[in-house]
């Protein structure tokens, strides 16, 4: 059967489509294989590609938590230990001359912001108060995404068997957006209104080929194959995701937010899930006889690369609810609070994206730290 022109013209403006497509898929994967630093790797590799480079992704499903610290995980300058702590291998027993510090919270505590742990704020301060003529251990046993919910049970699960001499608690981040749920009724001390757990299965076109994975990753349409979100899947009473969205693409408030805005949400959700799961944590921990330090967190909302939700008033607002909360709680139960919120004025360049410290925040950090505990460690 010939072709007419116009048959003809079609089928070549598609030969040339599928050509220009087939480029624009080589040269992504040659920049993310070749060229990409390594966050933007995790970021926006695909699953051959993780497996390629670092065998294991970075976090594995688990019964209670949903989620975990892959203890398999191994990057360039970077692994988690057989106990899925970021760094070097420990000894469950602790040594009977050394003091040991288990820090705990989200991405923050992990340390997000860097790609070597050796620049997170956990190793930095081993090193600053070990140079003070102390002995101490500091285990990094932050989990990237984790809220006081989760922490507390990665706690009782996990860090209790550290029998560590002091726990220093960061949260905050995390546990906002566990308030973004509408209706109220959905708002649980499971956290079933804002996920559900999955486990990953097998990727269709859109997450294999590059050319639709890395803007739709880049979009937050999908999340990061290997990641923690790949785990823990949103549901339908869940706002807080499509709230960011809004703030990148400057649209808020439409959809939901019209008739009931962020401000009213979070101000019907109020934080005593997150009071709740603290308390219960400083109950656990003093009853092992560890001392605990709680943090208030800070951020910078100037001119933020990605994180646009810090400029939220909202956002803002209920950040200080959570910092006022654990003020509360430290004098309710009288232990040492690290009041950055207070104390340190927050400034750009120590962060990667307002939220998460860059090793030079990092390092402000461990220092400031390192002053207010090493008269309360046994030399």
């Amino acid at each position: 059967m010939k072709l007419t022109k116009r048959e003809k013209k079609v089928l070549g403006w598609l030969a040339y489509g599928l050509f220009l497509l087939t480029i624009c898929e080589i040269a992504l994967r040659v920049y993310l294989v070749q060229f990409a630093d390594p966050s933007r790797f995790l970021q926006y590799a695909s699953r051959s590609m993780l497996k390629s480079r670092l065998s294991e992704p970075m976090n594995v499903p688990h019964f209670y938590l949903g989620y975990h610290n892959n203890p398999e995980y191994e990057n360039e300058t970077d692994f988690h230990n057989s106990h899925g702590f970021r760094g070097k291998e420990i000894s469950l027993k602790k040594s009977e001359d050394i003091f040991r510090i288990v820090c705990i919270g989200g991405s923050t505590t992990y340390g997000s912001g860097v790609d070597d742990y050796r620049q997170s704020y956990p190793y930095l301060l081993q090193q600053k108060l070990n140079s003070l003529g102390a002995q101490v251990e500091v285990i990094n046993a932050g989990v990237q995404g984790y809220n006081t919910l989760q922490s507390y049970l990665n706690y009782i699960l996990k860090i209790e068997d550290l029998e560590a001499d002091m726990l220093i608690v960061y949260h905050a981040f995390n546990d906002v957006f566990t308030r973004m749920v509408w209706p109220a009724t959905a708002y649980k001390a499971g956290q079933s209104g804002q996920i559900t757990i999955s486990h990953p299965g097998n990727d269709g076109i859109l997450r294999k080929l590059s050319i639709f994975r890395v803007p739709l990753v880049f979009s937050g349409a999908i999340s990061p194959i290997g990641s923690w979100n790949e785990i823990e899947v949103e549901v339908d009473t869940y706002h807080g995701t499509e709230f960011v969205r809004q703030l990148i693409n400057e649209k808020y408030p439409s959809g939901i937010f019209e008739s009931v805005p962020i401000d009213s949400i979070l101000q019907t959700n109020r934080p005593f899930f997150f009071k709740r799961n603290l308390n219960k944590l400083i109950r656990e921990a003093k009853g092992n006889g560890t001392q605990v330090v709680l943090a208030s967190v800070i951020y910078s909302d100037q001119e933020p690369e990605f994180m646009h939700v810090l400029k939220s008033s909202a956002y803002q607002k209920a950040i200080s609810e959570h910092n006022a909360i654990t003020r509360d709680l430290a004098i309710e139960h009288d232990l040492i609070l690290l009041d950055f919120e207070k104390d340190i004025p927050a400034q750009n360049e120590w962060f990667t994206d307002g939220m998460h410290f860059n090793f030079l925040g990092n390092q402000k950090r461990a220092e400031k730290i390192s002053e207010l505990l090493l008269p309360l460690i046994d030399k």
